[in-house]
């Protein structure tokens, strides 16, 4: 893991109309670490929670706090593992985004937002 992302992290994980079974939490918590090896996150919190009404029944909220805007992610499905992991993909997804941004904006590439997704001012275009 890079080293400017071993800082400490808060995690805060809560379950809401079910009783998780053993490892569900480092489960979750072995995917946020995932996560930290792309961005720095300074804490995190998750809310998996089981909806008897609607269908799917499973939802999770994500909620990471990370430099500059902070990311949010909602999922339904229904079992907590498949919730988790369209979380999970939804965030991985953000996070990338973000940084591609950045690199585009550090090396002066512009892109035009459009069906195309063109690339303007390339270096050798």
């Amino acid at each position: 893991m890079n080293k400017r992302h071993d800082a400490v992290m808060t995690t805060q994980v809560q379950f809401k109309g079910f009783t998780a079974r053993p490892g569900v939490r480092a489960w979750v918590e072995d995917g946020l670490r995932d996560l930290r090896t792309l961005t720095l996150i300074t804490a995190a919190t998750v809310h998996l929670e089981r909806r008897w009404e609607c269908s799917p029944a499973m939802q999770a909220q994500v909620h990471l706090a990370v430099s500059g805007p902070d990311i949010h992610a909602t999922a339904t499905d229904h079992t907590v593992q498949a919730v988790w992991l369209k979380a999970l993909k939804n965030l991985r997804r953000q996070i990338e985004r973000r940084m591609t941004k950045l690199q585009r904006r550090n090396t002066g590439e512009q892109l035009v937002h459009g069906p195309e997704n063109r690339r303007i001012g390339a270096p050798g275009r």
